[in-house]
């Protein structure tokens, strides 16, 4: 289309609907789809286009080079910009983009940046959020939700995993994680750093849950093969029990050649609803598998005395061998009808086994 000037604006000549408008006393150029409409007034605007449409409506940049060198950007500058610095650019690469100088992603990605100054990306109302999603556009896309509340979450019904990624440098190791809680501020007198709380999802009902720390295993010679990684540490709910029985805690693997050992703190609760019982103790075990003859002894650490409101109470702990394996069991006896009996651990792995919970 072409525009004709009447001595005071200029005019769409070939436009449907109410046509587009240059408004030369304010130096703004205005672009309305064939929906019309009344827009608000927006001060200091240049360029204003409004449609009513029961559809999307777009204002479009398309580069139509096939070539390595060939984006379409959006830019906005500061007044002191030039096209290397002080500006932000929303863009998207062509597709047979290819620069040296740009790594980031490659063809047919898009991008948004700031260049020479900070970029922030936020919601300026109370109550709203800030989303992050991948893999398409339903709610069971979200990855990341930052809660106006200052709060982080993970969010979707998968397992996540949050690491830092292998170092692409050849021959290099790999790089720290650091995660700390708020400290005080610099020079208040006794002033006490954040707590670093870590827990597991919530549970309900009889469900379990579990708190791990994880090692890796190490080569006993020179190599470039991946270590395992094991539970070093393991920190379950508590376990349900019976009385007078030997009650399966947890599994240990114990291939042929294999060795396995460790330590764990328990307490057992017992209570028939009147009157309550607990005792507290530390245990060692170990135990080797030689061509499936299996060595190895259980004994609870010291001496330990229980605390009861009536009766007594007794823990004994055994091991069980199995097929490449060994199962921890406790066996508590109290002299109540107990209506609850609990145990609550927290093991550490001394090997490289996988400890299985019960």
């Amino acid at each position: 289309m072409g525009y004709f000037y009447d001595g005071q604006e200029f005019y769409g000549i070939g436009a449907s609907g109410q046509g587009d408008i240059w408004d030369d006393q304010n130096k703004k150029l205005t672009v309305v789809g064939n929906g019309g409409g009344t827009p608000p007034a927006l001060s200091n605007t240049r360029i204003n286009s409004y449609d009513t449409v029961d559809a999307f409506m777009q204002n479009n940049v398309q580069n139509l080079s096939a070539t390595a060198n060939a984006s379409s950007d959006w830019i906005a500058s500061a007044d002191n910009a030039t096209d290397t610095v002080n500006y932000v650019d929303l863009g998207i690469n062509g597709s047979a983009y290819s620069v040296g100088t740009w790594t980031i992603n490659g063809s047919n990605d898009a991008y948004l940046y700031a260049q020479s100054g900070g970029l922030a990306v936020g919601t300026a109302t109370s109550g709203k959020d800030l989303v992050l999603f991948s893999g398409g556009t339903l709610a069971a896309n979200e990855m990341l939700r930052l809660k106006s509340t200052g709060d982080m979450y993970l969010a979707g019904v998968n397992n996540r995993t949050f690491n830092v990624q292998r170092t692409p440098t050849a021959n290099t190791a790999g790089s720290s994680l650091n995660i700390s809680a708020g400290g005080a501020t610099s020079g208040a007198t006794d002033k006490a750093a954040g707590t670093l709380n870590l827990q597991p999802g919530q549970s309900t009902g009889t469900g379990t849950s579990l708190v791990k720390l994880q090692r890796n295993t190490r080569a006993s010679s020179t190599g470039t093969t991946d270590n395992s990684t094991i539970d070093a540490l393991l920190i379950p709910c508590e376990i349900n029990m019976t009385n007078s029985s030997a009650n399966s805690l947890f599994d240990v693997t114990l291939p042929t050649l294999g060795m396995a050992g460790g330590t764990f703190n328990w307490t057992v609760q017992a209570s028939d609803g009147t009157d309550m019982q607990a005792m507290s103790g530390v245990c060692q075990f170990q135990e080797v598998n030689k061509a499936a003859a299996y060595t190895g002894t259980i004994q609870i650490i010291g001496t330990n005395t229980s605390a009861v409101s009536a009766g007594t109470l007794t823990v004994a702990f055994s091991v069980v061998t199995g097929t490449n394996k060994i199962t921890i069991k406790c066996t508590p006896t109290s002299s109540l009808t107990p209506t609850t009996l609990k145990i609550n651990l927290m093991i550490f792995n001394g090997t490289a086994q996988t400890i299985t919970l019960y």
